[in-house]
């Protein structure tokens, strides 16, 4: 380890492999990337050696040895007096298989650091196989050959031969398996589960038959294939997605969410807030699903008509509630297909919509989490309609805002929004002097 760079023993995450990438791509030498990720030079060096990604020429050269420009050999193919030709540039082809002198044409730059084409400014025009350096692809190797190195048993065949003598002894007496290990320990050095692990692999003589509790267990359910589905519907849909999407495309962004009351009620909220005028909605659902939030963008669809919901709503991002994880029913239109386009936040990663999660303090104002002085019966929302949490939003959304220049949100949004999509919203602008947050609003009305 270099003394220059405080490194660390941790292993790379994709993270780290994208911060090589971007300094491969810029051009800098390993020592500075290495720098970056606090990593030792040969670390990265061997990094990218061991995960890089071949790619060969795009097209069949006819001939591929290193000295064709300058070679002058004639007749290798012994066919007389009839040739002339200097077998560099014969149509036949030969001349790599049958010349001692071949050496394949590669590029000398590959031998050395940062053996990688990333960042070269004549891979367009290169002939040559090249070598990338690809985050993705490397965390994908990664991960795939840390899970091959764990496959099997941490242990020698002796070692197996020694607990199978004495688990099986122990079992055929109708011992348990902690039993045996408690009076064993100093032969039986691993875990219970170990140990039963080994039984369920086939590694002793004995087996879960032979395990007469074992046998009234049934075994646990897996959720794979919900994993699997989960997996397909974010497919496109990531974080990074959603950046590259707004990067290319100039469009107003959404950020969703729900808010839950007391636990053990069913009502909750969905909310939305509009990037730029800082308009917050909020939508009463009777209960935090999938067919509910559906409910509501019909809804919405439907009043505002399907070219307005478009044009407001045309890109959402939330978190990975299971409540939003229909993805193409939010997506879909009622007069078929897209609506709307939905991202999705990364895991434990609320500051990816931070406008919103600041947009709900103003909601725990009229609903608290917690009361000291009432019953508890404030932060629920089960005794709400839509029209009370129309006009707490009202109320919220006319409160002016620094960030918009001493003007509210509601005043942007009927300055600048379809008047048909505030009237289907219920939207109304609350005088300055009578704009009110708190609880008693909801109770007056």
């Amino acid at each position: 380890m270099s003394k220059l760079i405080p490194g660390n023993q941790k292993h790379m995450t994709l993270s780290d492999r994208i911060e090589i990438e971007k300094g491969l791509k810029e051009n800098m030498n390993l020592k500075e990337i290495a720098k970056i990720l606090c990593k030792d030079p040969t670390t990265i060096s061997k990094e990218i050696k061991l995960h890089r990604q071949f790619r060969a020429r795009g097209y069949q050269e006819p001939n591929t040895c290193k000295h064709k420009r300058v070679c002058k050999t004639r007749n290798l193919c012994n066919n007389g007096s009839r040739c002339d030709r200097v077998c560099s540039s014969c149509r036949m082809r030969k001349c790599n298989r049958l010349c001692e002198n071949y050496l394949p044409d590669t590029c000398d730059a590959l031998k050395r650091a940062p053996y990688v084409c990333n960042g070269c400014s004549k891979t367009k025009n290169c002939r040559n196989d090249k070598y990338h350096y690809r985050a993705e692809y490397a965390h994908k190797e990664y991960e795939s050959l840390r899970r091959e190195s764990r496959v099997g048993i941490n242990m020698t065949q002796d070692g197996i031969a020694v607990m199978n003598d004495i688990i099986t002894s122990g079992v055929k007496k109708g011992q348990s398996i902690a039993h045996i290990i408690a009076t064993n320990k100093d032969t039986i050095t691993c875990a219970e589960k170990t140990v039963y692990n080994y039984i369920d692999g086939g590694y002793f003589s004995i087996g879960n038959i032979d395990l007469v509790r074992k046998l009234h267990y049934k075994p646990r359910k897996t959720n794979k294939s919900k994993m699997e589905q989960k997996l397909r519907i974010l497919e496109g849909r990531r974080y990074q997605d959603f950046t590259k999407f707004i990067s290319e495309n100039d469009v107003r962004v959404i950020e969703m969410d729900t808010v839950h009351g007391k636990e053990g009620t069913k009502k909750c909220l969905l909310t939305m807030q509009m990037l730029g005028t800082g308009l917050l909605l909020a939508f009463l659902l009777e209960s935090c699903t999938q067919d509910e939030v559906i409910r509501i963008f019909d809804k919405i669809e439907k009043d505002m008509s399907p070219r307005v919901f478009k044009k407001t709503f045309p890109c959402i991002i939330t978190d990975r509630g299971p409540e939003f994880l229909d993805a193409e029913m939010i997506e879909s239109s009622i007069e078929g297909g897209k609506r709307t386009r939905l991202f999705y936040c990364d895991p434990n990663a609320p500051f990816q919509k931070p406008h919103l999660e600041k947009a709900h303090t103003h909601i725990r104002a009229f609903f608290p989490k917690m009361s000291a002085y009432a019953t508890g019966e404030r932060n629920t929302f089960e005794g709400m309609t839509q029209e009370k949490i129309t006009l707490m939003a009202n109320h919220i959304n006319s409160l002016a805002r620094g960030s918009l220049g001493d003007v509210s949100p509601m005043f942007l949004a009927v300055a600048t929004l379809e008047p048909k999509m505030i009237e289907a919203l219920g939207l109304e602008l609350v005088p300055a002097d009578k704009v009110t947050l708190k609880p008693a609003l909801l109770k007056q009305a």
